[in-house]
């Protein structure tokens, strides 16, 4: 990619820094430089700016006009045989005895009988660009009479960028990188000082279907009407988009250019009135469709292919390539703007099979950011507004909002991030307050883990930053910024895992001691399942992972749980006459994230039957629903796990999840923390099994690895209290659709949101017609004080009122 540094310069609003400094911060930046290419001073100090006073046809030559220029001080009578010269036009201009960029010396010349005082250039002439259609026009901004190398001092990089980084393949995206390393503040490169982007998307909405939002994750359409495709652009976007690589075509081709050079992400601009039916269809291509490109090439595609299209035909081969059938031209009035997300994987299928590489293909295969799609968009439309006129009709923003809102969760995405092992991993102290300020300049959300030091943080990517996965990534970026010259040389130390792997084999031991001691029996399952035992996973096609080449059907995908395993096991059990069981299993799942792999341990029991039998001194008692939350809940309570009970789940979980409609009730164990799903249990709906068991079977699952980090999280010791507790039982009245978890968690929250401590029991129930009660003993204390009747009365006064805003109230006398 190449890379303006005066362009840089200017994004970051720093001058005051040479070009070898910048190109050394691109370097430590991890950058390679390939190239370097700059204006050549000498030659363009020899080149002044001047302005054309009149324009006369050549007396002896149809193609040559004589021109009268002025420096501002002096004129000069020039012959000039370019097509583009008028009176009034800012040109450049070389006056007798100066050279050229390939070397000639400009001398005074007859020219078909007049004598021509130097000469007007072209860029290509001038060493500025390769364009020789015509001379060079400035702008009205240059001085007459000013030297070019005052303006043209530019010098062009040309670096190589990481492969996973699309969000560098702009200005701003390398800008933003160095503003932070030199510790200044970068240009805001959309001002929306009138609230445009509001009223955009206040307008009628431009139809836009896609088929998929596997082909597209995002597509962005601005409808503008009366543009003027015929102006002349400000030069320092031509000279920039040509210095770079880029021809000028036309003002709007020109200006989505330029967009991409400047953020790197790709717009398209349509010619809307070459659009049949007025929309825009994200879709396949049909088998044997083609489509004549804008570099006038014939492509066939076929169904692998994305192509934009109106209601006849293809009009772009999405992310690769615009249609000549639907190309903007001089005449072009009424224009679309696209600005899209589209499916990296497909655009590199398609860019192999059609044999064609853009300077947009190479941006899309590696991939897009949902918010630069937005930021280029509207920057595309608030600099055709400003060049060419026009005005807003219709405005269209489609998403995959599943998707957004996965990648913005904080809970899903974050890193967790240690700094003192980092500082260990780099041999150098990483101080907190660099930490925070280094990535909250790169727009990094951080978050403090409760219960730690403040040396371990959450950490959430910005959205152009999918790159970053793991700590690994988080102490690269460090790396990067601080300096790898500051890693000192030294032999690394070796890592033991010894410690960890002891914790993890001493919970596994102390889980199964657990279990066996309430009668439960432990079974090992093969890993391989069917397709059909991994069915009652939500989304199972989507998670499972298949074998190549399967022993059979049977044994065709790895597990998505234990469930199956343990289901199997009970119904051979009581085949064989074995009718009381109590079964759990340690061991591994494997599900698939984002085409990545996991492995994860999982804790499994299931029961049927009878817990204690017949005898002469007790009832039989049956396995029960709440017999398995007891046991889940003193397992938790041996391994020291805070947690609070709950009857939905609104974890967006990445790994398998039940589906809830195979279980009569469930109930899910929430971490006290973070509130992050770590057990559930559920009776299950025989007839959905089609079980032919006698009895109710109940399951439950324990998330082992989320088990596993609560062990990690540091005890905070707390005495014991030190006053006397205050008994009260309330007798409630609540809807026929709640149940005790939401209405013990709601009496727990409000008592605790009030600095009380307090311990809830359930002492009765009862239910009549559609009424429910459910009488509670509330052990209420003070860590500060003993606490009076009356303090009690209003704080159960106020539980009250709050308890009456969701139709729950005490019962009547």
């Amino acid at each position: 990619m190449k890379l303006s540094l005066q362009w840089l310069k200017e994004l970051l609003g720093y001058n005051n820094i040479s070009d070898e400094e910048i190109i050394s911060y691109i370097e430590k930046l991890g950058y390679e430089i390939e190239n370097i290419s700059k204006q050549d001073k000498n030659i363009l100090s020899q080149i002044k700016v001047v302005k054309v006073t009149s324009v006369k046809k050549h007396p002896n030559a149809d193609k040559l006009v004589i021109c009268n220029v002025t420096d501002g001080t002096n004129s000069y009578e020039v012959v000039c045989g370019a097509p583009n010269v008028y009176e009034g036009m800012i040109t450049a201009y070389v006056g007798v005895g100066g050279i050229l960029a390939d070397g000639t010396k400009v001398e005074q010349r007859k020219i078909r009988g007049v004598v021509s005082e130097g000469m007007l250039c072209s860029a290509k002439e001038l060493g500025l660009y390769d364009d020789h259609s015509g001379i060079l026009e400035l702008d009205k901004i240059f001085d007459l009479g000013a030297s070019l190398s005052k303006y043209f001092s530019d010098t062009i990089v040309e670096v190589s960028t990481p492969l996973n980084r699309y969000d560098c393949l702009g200005h701003f995206g390398i800008a933003k990188e160095l503003a932070v390393m030199l510790d200044v503040n970068l240009k805001d490169i959309f001002i929306d000082t009138t609230g445009f982007t509001s009223f955009v998307k206040t307008l009628p909405m431009f139809d836009v279907r896609i088929l998929s939002y596997q082909l597209c994750k995002r597509y962005l359409a601005i409808q503008i009407n009366n543009v003027n495709n015929k102006i002349s652009l400000p030069f320092y976007i031509k000279y920039r988009l040509n210095s770079l690589g880029l021809r000028s075509i036309n003002p709007l081709v020109d200006i989505s250019n330029y967009i991409m050079l400047l953020i790197g992400h790709s717009v398209h601009i349509f010619d809307f009135n070459k659009l049949v039916g007025g929309k825009i269809f994200v879709r396949t291509a049909n088998d044997g469709e083609s489509v004549v490109a804008l570099d006038n090439k014939t492509y066939n595609l076929d169904s692998s292919i994305i192509v934009i299209s109106d209601e006849e035909k293809p009009v772009a081969i999405a992310g690769i390539i615009g249609a000549e059938n639907s190309c903007v031209d001089e005449n072009t009035n009424n224009i679309l703007i696209e600005s899209a997300v589209f499916n990296r994987s497909m655009i590199r299928l398609a860019r192999k099979k059609l044999g064609v590489q853009t300077e947009a293909s190479i941006r899309f295969e590696r991939g897009s950011s949902l918010n630069l799609a937005e930021i280029a968009a509207f920057k595309t439309c608030q600099m055709v507004l400003q060049h060419c006129g026009g005005e807003v009709v219709r405005f269209s923003d489609i998403k995959d909002i599943e998707y957004y809102n996965d990648l913005i969760s904080f809970q899903q995405n974050t890193i967790k991030v240690d700094l003192d092992y980092i500082s260990s991993i780099l041999g150098y102290e990483i101080e907190t307050n660099k930490f925070i300020n280094l990535f909250s300049k790169l727009n990094y959300q951080l978050k403090h883990i409760e219960g730690f030091s403040n040396r371990k943080f959450l950490v959430l990517p910005p959205l152009e930053r999918q790159d970053i996965k793991f700590q690994a990534d988080i102490i690269e970026e460090i790396a990067r910024f601080i300096g790898y010259e500051k890693v000192p040389s030294k032999l690394p130390h070796n890592v033991n895992n010894f410690y960890k792997q002891k914790t993890v084999d001493k919970l596994k031991e102390q889980i199964i001691e657990c279990l066996t001691s309430f009668g439960f029996n432990q079974a090992i399952n093969y890993s391989l399942c069917s397709v059909n035992d991994n069915s009652c996973i939500l989304n199972s096609q989507q998670k499972s992972v298949s074998i190549l080449n399967p022993v059979s059907n049977e044994y065709s995908q790895l597990r998505l749980s234990l469930f199956s395993g343990l289901l199997k096991n009970l119904i051979t059990n009581y085949d064989r006459q074995v009718e009381n069981i109590a079964l759990f299993e340690l061991g591994k799942v494997f599900y698939k994230v984002d085409n990545e792999i996991k492995e994860e341990m999982q804790l499994a029991f299931i029961t049927h039957g009878e817990h204690l039998y017949l005898s002469w001194n007790h009832q039989t008692i049956q396995y029960d629903f709440y017999h398995l939350c007891g046991v889940v809940e003193t397992l938790l309570d041996v391994l020291k796990i805070r947690y609070v009970k709950d009857i939905t789940s609104e974890d967006n979980f990445s790994k398998p999840v039940f589906d809830k409609s195979l279980f009569k009730k469930i109930v899910y164990y929430l971490s006290f923390d973070n509130k992050e799903t770590i057990s559930f249990v559920g009776e299950l709906d025989k007839e959905k099994f089609k079980l032919k068991l006698p009895k109710p079977v109940f399951y439950g699952e324990i998330y082992f690895e989320l088990i596993l980090q609560k062990l990690n999280i540091q005890k905070i010791y707390k005495p014991l209290p030190k006053y006397p507790y205050v008994i009260r039982d309330l007798c409630l009245k609540i809807p026929e659709e709640s149940v005790y978890v939401e209405v013990e968690q709601k009496i727990l929250q409000f008592i605790l949101s009030q600095n009380f401590i307090v311990d809830i029991y359930p002492m009765d129930f009862y239910k009549k017609d559609k009424e429910k009660f459910i009488t509670f003993r509330l052990k209420i204390r003070s860590e500060t004080k003993t606490l009076t009747d009356e303090e009690v009365n209003v704080l159960i006064k106020d539980l009250l009122n709050e308890l009456n805003k969701d139709g729950i109230c005490l019962r009547e006398k």
